[in-house]
């Protein structure tokens, strides 16, 4: 293994670990619980939760195609919680979670990584962005209805 292929095996079981510990999976569980929140604003919630259980098989994947091993992910202590929280309270929190992910996928990205490990990258980091879009309106409609 050349070290090119072990950095980008490093850099994957970060971006695995910071895919784990995002809130946005968070959201799913609170959504159906809030009056504001469409079943549109639900389906939207439901598919990119979707997507980021996406996310972790594609990072799988790869650290499997550069024959790496997955390194263990612990919980984080700060979400036990969560699931005491509306979703009117839980996505500021949601919302920064996500532009966390965003910051760490753009350093990723600035890495010397291996090709196919590159597409991968930019590419959930494309979805992570549009994510942050959507919450953010999200949000903005959370504030008006609190209004």
């Amino acid at each position: 293994m050349n070290q090119q292929q072990s950095r980008t095996i490093d850099i994957l079981n970060q971006l695995y670990a910071a895919e784990c510990r995002s809130l946005l999976p968070w959201l799913a569980k609170t959504g159906v619980f809030v009056s504001w929140a469409t079943a549109a604003d639900v389906a939207v919630l439901r598919q990119m939760v979707e997507e980021e259980r996406e996310h972790l098989a594609w990072l799988v994947e790869a650290l499997d195609r550069y024959h790496g091993t997955l390194y263990p992910v612990g919980p984080d202590p700060h979400t036990g919680h969560l699931n005491y929280l509306d979703l009117q309270t839980l996505l500021p929190r949601v919302v920064h979670s996500v532009e966390t992910l965003i910051k760490v996928y753009q350093e990723a990205g600035r890495q010397p990584l291996a090709d196919a490990a590159i597409e991968i990258v930019n590419r959930i980091l494309q979805r992570h962005q549009r994510h942050l879009e959507q919450l953010k309106k999200l949000q903005d409609r959370a504030v008006t209805a609190r209004a």
